[in-house]
């Protein structure tokens, strides 16, 4: 792996990071307590992950946008980083948002199924060590990462695109309320990935770790901003050409022929 690329890789914006973090230890410490183990299921709980799922997408990916694209000062400093010179269309970002609310309830209707098999005893939880915990989530990032991978190509199978994936790419102009700008059964597919925590064993911090992955990562990609070593360059050349840099990292694309540099 080049220089280039590795910078490529490792290109997330620290404070971003830090921001994950924050948010999603917040959501494991004061957001989870449906997930710790067997109970009664509740109405007021499922509704609870609803108005949680859709009130993170428009505090985080909001606060990203606000910082991005409104704030004037913020907006003079960070405009040489501008992808496309342009900001996107108003009319655009307000069928984003629309859009990506209807896959929120994608996402929570994952999270209710998660906490329906936790709460009936289908899904028993366990509790590694440190270094069990840190092993799983690793296989929990290269899950995702692989998972996003396949099923992205498979989104620009010829059939999928016209019917299905394309409706992400009328975001020609990415902004954070692209991330999740999805027809229904692409929010369905990559939503899915949530399904890994029935196939290795996990603890209540690593369902709210992938959860998290999947539901906060995507705004990096999809920032708008960066130069042509950045994370967010590398996924605006895939919604520039379609054909390559499928992939949430450069891994796969790698493997697979599929990556284009800047």
């Amino acid at each position: 792996m080049g220089y280039t690329a590795l910078k490529r890789l490792l290109s997330l914006h620290p404070a971003m990071l830090l921001l994950q973090a924050i948010t999603t230890f917040a959501v494991y410490r004061f957001g989870a307590a449906h997930l710790a183990g067997p109970g009664p299921v509740s109405a007021a709980t499922i509704a609870f992950i609803v108005v949680r799922t859709i009130g993170l997408f428009l505090a985080f990916y909001g606060a990203i946008y606000v910082v991005f694209y409104v704030l004037p000062f913020t907006k003079r400093r960070l405009a040489p980083y501008k992808i496309i010179e342009q900001l996107p269309r108003t009319a655009l970002v307000h069928q984003e948002i629309v859009r990506s609310l209807q896959s929120c309830l994608i996402a929570a209707g994952y999270e209710i199924a998660i906490y329906l098999a936790v709460a009936t005893g289908h899904l028993k939880l366990v509790a590694p060590g440190l270094l069990g915990s840190i092993g799983i989530a690793l296989i929990i990032l290269v899950w995702t990462d692989v998972h996003f991978y396949a099923t992205h190509r498979l989104m620009h199978t010829k059939w999928l695109y016209k019917r299905v994936h394309v409706v992400h790419h009328y975001s020609n102009n990415p902004n954070p309320f692209s991330s999740f700008s999805f027809h229904p059964i692409e929010g369905v597919a990559y939503f899915s990935a949530m399904l890994v925590v029935f196939l290795v064993p996990v603890s209540t911090f690593h369902v709210v770790f992938v959860m998290m992955a999947l539901e906060l990562l995507p705004a990096y990609g999809h920032l708008g901003f960066g130069k042509e070593t950045s994370g967010s360059y590398f996924h605006f050349l895939h919604h520039r050409k379609n054909a390559t840099n499928f992939g949430a990292s450069i891994i796969w694309d790698k493997l697979f022929g599929t990556y284009e540099a800047a």
